[in-house]
């Protein structure tokens, strides 16, 4: 809980497509869902039509913006157009959408777990870090990791290579904090 309040949770089921197994994982996780949960179709809104993913989810929807990355991560020297899997800035618009958050979690479409969502969310519940992902490894674990390369740091900021870390966003859980110290240096 958070100053004596319960915490409240968004989670972003992103998709570009809607199938069979989609649909079955959709209302896998809109079934066990906890208290506190709210389920978001988060989906790509140029190759989904709003009808169709209404069909699936309801008014619980809400749209990529395909080019709101924009505002929240800038095009570097390596990747001079959104990078290619990498979602935070589509992220953290979506964070921006839905202010009243205090946790994000994020599930991409493939992703499956064989339990009760409920087991992993509740066992997650008790983690105050502010960014649970997968497959996070540091530099000097990878050092010829060719993507390090497109690690751009904010002008007047230093962060030296022993404090790079990379992640896999497949499923991740983000605080509202993250939002509120990414978001100045990219305005």
């Amino acid at each position: 809980a958070v100053s004596g309040r319960m915490t409240r949770t968004a989670i972003l089921f992103t998709t570009h497509l809607i199938n069979d197994r989609v649909r079955a994982h959709f209302f896998k996780l809109a079934e066990q869902l906890p208290a506190g949960y709210e389920l978001y179709l988060f989906y790509d809104e140029q190759r989904l039509s709003t009808r169709a993913v209404r069909k699936l989810a309801g008014h619980a929807v809400l749209p990529h913006e395909k080019n709101d990355w924009k505002r929240f991560k800038r095009p570097g020297h390596y990747f001079p157009e959104k990078i290619p899997g990498n979602e935070d800035g589509l992220l953290l618009s979506a964070m921006d959408r839905l202010p009243s958050y205090d946790c994000y979690w994020y599930l991409e479409y493939d992703m499956a777990f064989s339990g009760d969502w409920r087991t992993l969310f509740s066992a997650m519940e008790a983690s105050e870090a502010d960014l649970l992902a997968v497959n996070m490894i540091r530099h000097d674990k990878i050092p010829h990791w060719p993507l390090w390369k497109s690690i751009e740091i904010p002008q007047g900021q230093e962060l030296l290579p022993i404090n790079w870390v990379r992640a896999h966003f497949a499923i991740a859980r983000l605080s509202r904090r993250i939002y509120e110290v990414l978001v100045p240096i990219y305005q």
